[in-house]
């Protein structure tokens, strides 16, 4: 955003003002120099034109880099005569990067790794002052390791805990210490004052573990020259077209107390700041000079705290003076009227910066990453698409109405809709959400459709999504998409009856899509009826599981701890997101009372009770046909805080499921104090069951494939393919030379594909993956996948099972 000019100036006038410097960094060969132009150092003596190494562990002068390579030069670009000499073991960096000079300072470093007091040394001849102070910036690579510095003219030995690792948050994370041994404060730049020697040497004492310097800079105290004495000094005077021989007395402007830019900052004031005298506003950031205090805190418009040699002091893209927290949000010109404050570069403290959240169309004074989100639509005249929390919704039908949220019209073929949602702090840990919902499709015409769904992926907000589909290959009307990984949980209420209509749970990975999680197939409501109710979507980190349940539904979500794909968790920058549409069908869909939380959702709740004072224990809990149970207790939690190490329950081990609801009684276990807690597996023989356990089979590129059963224990075998969404490809029965085994060859795109493997006489519908398969084989079944077009070439993948209750599925990841 800086002019090069402005930068320049600046730079110029700030190594002025400080009188005259010398800096050396110790560029590693992993991060870039600081340019002559680039201005770093501790805020007091911060200068421009630094000396750089060649990255080498050791050296002398003749190893530095730039316009003057192998020669020291000052703050003004002057060659001083001075020499240098360093040693260390090796060189390392930080994680600060190269967006400034400062953390290109605080990046490379040559590094101490060896315990030998002083093996690793900065040693400076020929100082060309008369006085000065050393300032020696140190750290590594890992905060909190403790280490010292010891200089001999100074007779002083300074202790330190590293904090130089701040992933480019410098300068306003430079913490300066004098303080000796043993505190080991918390620091990354020490300062030796009043030095007159010629010779500097610092010693490197190797703590509690590696850690070195970054740079060195000595520091003038002897002020430049002033003939008129005006306190500000000559060559400044000159640089600035100001009379050094003038000190106010003929033209106040030239004096101290001139103010010849009129931007109320005095010429000592814009010497000592660094500012330029004859600009009012030396940055270009649209504030004079003379608010810009520095001071890191918003007072008011005449008092910014801001730095008025730096256009965007909190470095978030937006300039100092298009910022103002006096001034609310504009929604219509948010560019020019964010609303934040400058000194702050995420006002609303929701790990979005405010310059991201202009971008993509956010409030940036509002936190979009809170740990819970609640909307109840209530006080929004209808018609309301704005609500001011961030959120953003989508849609010719969308709109809040009668205090709901409604996002589709019954009769009226608006097409798509959304409602994003800013995701919550932390939420890669787990959440769960709720919403009431109402769907209504009036008699006659169509059946209802399309559907909707809520989202949890990389999509951004103010995006519409793909509906019924999750997030991913989008639907006619809906936009675009780059989504990576989401997390759907869908509705599909067209057609009545159909394969595919039903609740499920999807997603994408990769820009894949990952085929249903979980499916429940069934009509969700007929012609000219309204269904109304709850749902409740969680997503359990913990255990890489997630829930879906609705009420109301003809058709209901009932979904456990369902466990999801590889490649399928959470992200903190993820956002929430319902999507919906109709075509020439349609209904209403009104969402209300959203709540988005991190509390955990527990589809089991367990539960333990005593009818009779404790004499008999009773067990409840919600049940899975597809789960096991075993309850474990402990009588100290405390130091055993590991449920899967505790003992179980005598009588309540190994438990089958009785849906929808688990009750069991016992007499009460041994001890004064019991914690039980119940703990699910699935059956081993469920493995491979459905498209949802499916046995992986691993990834293959795209392209010509060959499918087959060879090597399979059952003798008679048939085996069909389909894609993620449960569509059928093709099958095969007997193959001539593989006798009564099957094989398929095909051609497949980038994907998710299933394979079932049935005995004889089996049918492979066209959708929903749904076969008719012989049951009770209790026989092994291989399936092998063999890349390109030969019968004969070794299998690049294979899996073997065993499902006595019909097809035996397998998954397939094509890239």
């Amino acid at each position: 955003m800086r002019l090069l000019s402005d930068v320049l100036l600046v730079a110029i006038l700030c190594g002025l003002a400080q009188g005259q410097s010398i800096g050396i960094n110790f560029n590693s060969n992993r991060a870039a120099e600081i340019l002559p132009d680039e201005v770093a150092g501790y805020p007091d003596v911060a200068q421009s034109n630094w000396n750089n190494t060649n990255g080498a562990a050791s050296g002398n002068e003749s190893e530095l880099i730039g316009v003057t390579r192998g020669t020291v030069i000052d703050s003004n670009g002057v060659a001083t005569g001075m020499t240098l000499e360093w040693a260390s073991n090796s060189t390392w960096n930080t994680n600060n990067g190269t967006s400034s000079g400062d953390n290109k300072l605080m990046s490379g470093y040559i590094d101490n790794t060896n315990p030998v007091n002083g093996s690793t040394f900065v040693r400076v001849r020929n100082i060309p002052y008369a006085s000065y102070d050393v300032y020696l910036y140190f750290g590594s690579d890992t905060n909190g390791r403790t280490g010292a510095i010891a200089v001999p003219v100074a007779a002083r030995v300074l202790s330190y805990s590293t904090n130089s690792q701040q992933a480019g948050g410098f300068p306003g994370a430079y913490l300066l210490t004098e303080d000796p041994p043993p505190g080991y404060p918390a620091a990354n730049v020490s300062v030796f004052r009043n030095l007159t020697t010629s010779l500097f040497f610092a010693g490197f004492n190797r703590g509690s573990s590696n850690s070195g310097c970054h740079g060195i800079q000595i520091v003038s105290n002897v002020p430049p020259p002033d003939a008129d004495n005006d306190g500000l000094p000559d060559s400044w005077e000159t640089a600035n077209r100001l009379s050094p021989t003038d000190d106010g007395s003929v033209d106040a402007s030239n004096g101290p107390a001139g103010d010849p830019d009129a931007d109320g900052s005095n010429n000592l004031e814009e010497l000592t700041r660094g500012t330029d005298p004859q600009n009012d506003d030396s940055d270009a950031d649209g504030l004079i000079d003379g608010v810009e205090t520095r001071t890191g805190v918003w007072v008011s418009e005449s008092d910014t705290g801001t730095n008025p040699r730096d256009p965007d002091s909190d470095n978030d893209t937006l300039l100092d003076g298009t910022e103002n927290p006096t001034l609310p949000y504009d929604p219509n010109n948010p560019a020019s009227q964010p609303g934040t404050d400058p000194n702050l570069d995420d006002t609303d403290g929701d790990a979005v910066s405010d310059g991201e959240e202009v971008t993509l169309g956010g409030n940036p004074t509002i936190s979009d990453r809170a740990e819970t989100y609640e909307q109840n639509f209530d006080g929004f005249p209808n018609g309301t698409t704005e609500l001011g929390d961030g959120t953003v919704i989508l849609g010719q039908a969308a709109s809040v109405q009668r205090g709901r949220l409604q996002l589709t019209i019954d009769n009226r073929a608006l097409g798509i809709s959304s409602f994003t949602i800013p995701g919550l702090r932390d939420s890669a840990q787990g959440w769960t959400a709720t919403w009431d919902y109402e769907l209504f499709d009036s008699a006659g015409d169509f059946s209802p459709a399309d559907g909707f769904s809520f989202n949890y992926g990389d999509f951004q907000l103010g995006e519409t999504g793909a509906a019924e589909e999750g997030w991913g290959n989008p639907v006619a009307g809906g936009s675009p998409s780059q989504v990576q990984t989401n997390l759907s949980f869908e509705v599909d209420t067209w057609k009545n009856f159909d394969a595919e209509q039903g609740v499920n749970i999807s997603g994408l990975i990769n820009g894949l899509d990952a085929g249903n999680v979980a499916f429940t197939n069934g009509p969700i409501l007929t012609d000219g009826t309204r269904v109304e109710g709850t749902m409740t979507a969680s997503y359990n980190a913990e255990n890489g599981t997630v829930s879906f349940l609705t009420t109301g539904l003809v058709t209901n979500a009932a979904f456990f701890n369902i466990p999801l794909p590889a490649g399928l968790a959470g992200n903190d920058a993820f956002n929430f997101g319902f999507s919906a549409r109709v075509g020439g069908a349609t209904q209403d869909l009104f969402i209300d009372n959203l709540v988005i939380t991190r509390r955990p959702f527990d589809p089991y709740q367990f539960g333990v009770s005593s009818p009779d004072s404790g004499e008999t224990v009773e067990f409840e809990w919600n049940s899975s046909g597809s789960e096991i149970y075993t309850v474990v207790a402990s009588d100290g939690p405390e130091e055993n805080t590991n449920p899967a190490s505790w003992s179980p329950v005598a009588g309540l081990e190994n438990l089958a499921a009785t849906p929808p609801l688990n009750t069991h009684s016992i007499a009460r276990p041994a001890g004064d104090l019991r914690l039980f807690r119940l703990i699910r597996t699935f059956a081993n023989s469920l493995a491979g069951a459905s498209p949802e356990r499916a046995l992986p089979l691993g990834t293959v590129p795209a392209g010509a494939l060959v499918l087959d059963t060879q090597g399979s224990v059952v003798n008679d075998t048939e085996i069909g393919l389909y894609d993620a969404r449960g569509n059928f490809i093709d099958t095969n029965d007997d193959v001539d030379d593989l006798g009564r085994l099957s094989r398929i060859r095909v051609n497949l795109a980038p994907g998710i594909y299933y394979v079932a493997a049935v005995a004889y006489n089996s049918l492979f519908n066209g959708t929903g993956f749904t076969v008719t398969a012989l049951r009770g084989v209790t026989d092994e079944f291989t399936v092998n996948v063999r890349v390109g077009t030969n019968n004969a070439a070794r299998p690049s993948l294979s899996g073997s099972g065993v499902n006595a209750s019909g097809p035996l599925w397998f998954s397939l990841v094509v890239e």
